[in-house]
């Protein structure tokens, strides 16, 4: 309180708001005097405290909200403690200045998040599966996508809770849900006839930090009776700079479950990662995409990148799939350049288990009508 009595002026006033929260009133006038405050208060916190338990960095979230014509000062609280909010959410350590806008994000977030134990309880996240297919049109797995249908008011992109649910801790709940879904579809598949498909389920580092996954993944294959083989564990290349994670992926892969990287080429790992034999396939990124028709250099460059990359992955035997593929040129590239695998809505968009199973049973007529044709 006494290092922060320091950065204000004599008529300010600082009041312990509870545990690690503050609140100054000041009577600046200007964003210039605001700026210098905020600036003297960053200032306390640049330095390194030592204490007899050792030397520690605190940093300090804060929020800035000016008063207007008729608001209460509880308003004015409520509009500093939003824009604090949003300095934690952009990664601590930051100072957000509270506009209309901030107020709507919030909102929607705590909508989300209190809305996220029902959804689990209710079942209303489900998973939809989106096919990946070989260069000939074959089927070679589904990805299982978590999608959260509100009755009466429709579909919640994952976009939109996933990052919620990582932070609330929701995304444990959601993952086994998910797994059992996967598991789920895997059983329907094998009774259907089409027991070669495998199912592709993401996981997020957060995921990766419990200790029990390995137990409960084990537990539900057992449950299900299905084979780890037939799970593929997608992880986003940030995954991969966790120690743990990396330790609890091999112990998956130990079970038998394949491991992909997913939107390679976009995150923080480089092609060494491809050395390592946790890894049995990589999904190649949309965004490295080139455009139609390659004229720019930019377009040329990211056209060489992923035919190299995929060639590299031929010779290491390891899958290589691209993904986000929604035109003939792009399917016409893919199949060049020799991609083991491809998948976007050039193909078919997520669906639920039922119209899967009526999205293959077509694909297996119309593969076994080509199949007469050509031997008439």
């Amino acid at each position: 309180m006494c290092l922060l009595k320091a950065t204000v002026r004599e008529d300010d006033n600082i009041i312990r708001f509870g545990g690690d929260e503050f609140v100054i009133v000041t009577k600046a006038t200007s964003h210039d005097e605001l700026s210098k405050i905020t600036e003297r208060v960053n200032a306390i916190f640049s330095r390194v405290f030592s204490t007899t338990s050792g030397a520690f960095r605190v940093t300090a979230s804060i929020g800035v909200a000016s008063v207007t014509e008729d608001m209460t000062s509880s308003d004015l609280l409520k509009n500093a403690d939003i824009a604090m909010y949003s300095a934690k959410q952009f990664g601590k350590n930051n100072t957000v200045i509270f506009n209309e806008s901030l107020s709507k994000d919030i909102e929607y977030r705590l909508f989300i998040q209190q809305g996220l134990a029902n959804a689990l309880a209710q079942k209303q996240i489900v998973a939809c599966f989106q096919p990946i297919v070989s260069a000939d049109g074959n089927v070679l797995a589904v990805e299982a996508l978590a999608r959260w249908y509100i009755p009466e008011q429709g579909c919640i992109r994952p976009d939109k809770f996933i990052p919620i649910a990582e932070r609330t801790k929701y995304i444990h709940e959601i993952g086994f849900l998910m797994l059992d879904e996967a598991c789920l579809a895997l059983k329907t598949l094998k009774t259907w006839g089409f027991d070669d498909i495998r199912v592709n389920l993401n996981m997020s580092s957060i995921q990766l930090q419990n200790d029990s996954v390995v137990e409960i993944f084990n537990e539900r294959f057992l449950l299900h009776e299905v084979d780890p083989g037939k799970i593929v564990v997608e992880i986003t290349e940030s995954t991969l700079q966790s120690a743990k994670a990396r330790k609890i992926l091999a112990q998956l892969k130990v079970l038998g479950v394949t491991i992909a990287i997913d939107d390679f080429g976009t995150g923080f790992s480089s092609i060494a990662e491809l050395a390592e034999d946790t890894y049995d396939a990589i999904k190649i990124d949309r965004s490295l995409l080139p455009d139609f028709p390659l004229q720019t250099t930019a377009s040329k460059r990211r056209a060489l990148i992923i035919k190299n990359v995929i060639a590299m992955c031929g010779q290491l035997d390891m899958l290589c799939t691209l993904e986000g593929l929604e035109t003939s040129e792009q399917v016409s590239f893919a199949k060049m350049i020799g991609v083991g695998a491809m998948q976007g809505y050039h193909f078919a968009k997520p669906m639920n288990l039922v119209e899967l199973m009526e999205y293959l049973q077509a694909c297996h007529a119309t593969s076994h009508m080509h199949y007469r044709v050509d031997n008439v």
